[in-house]
């Protein structure tokens, strides 16, 4: 259900500031610096796996209005070794 504000505003804009081309740039290339350092020895089902421990609620992946957590995701790639083991 919507709050009353909302829906008693109905025309508001929920941007109203309009960015320049290099302001949408720098935005654009500072949320993409994600750039993390992490251990050369481990392998990337290793790493895949301390973060379901770390945070297995938190979102891994979302793509149009689908959304998997880590542990949610962890649980399918475990579903698909044990078949593909059998």
């Amino acid at each position: 259900m919507a709050s009353p504000a909302i829906e008693a505003n109905t025309d508001a804009t929920l941007w109203p500031v309009t960015l320049d081309r290099d302001a949408v740039q720098q935005l654009m290339l500072e949320f993409n610096d994600t750039i993390r350092p992490y251990s050369k020895e481990k392998t990337i089902h290793s790493l895949f796996e301390e973060q379901v421990l770390k945070s297995p609620d938190a979102i891994a992946l979302c793509r149009h209005q689908l959304s998997m957590t880590y542990g949610e995701l962890n649980r399918i790639a475990w579903h698909g070794a044990l078949l593909a083991a059998a």
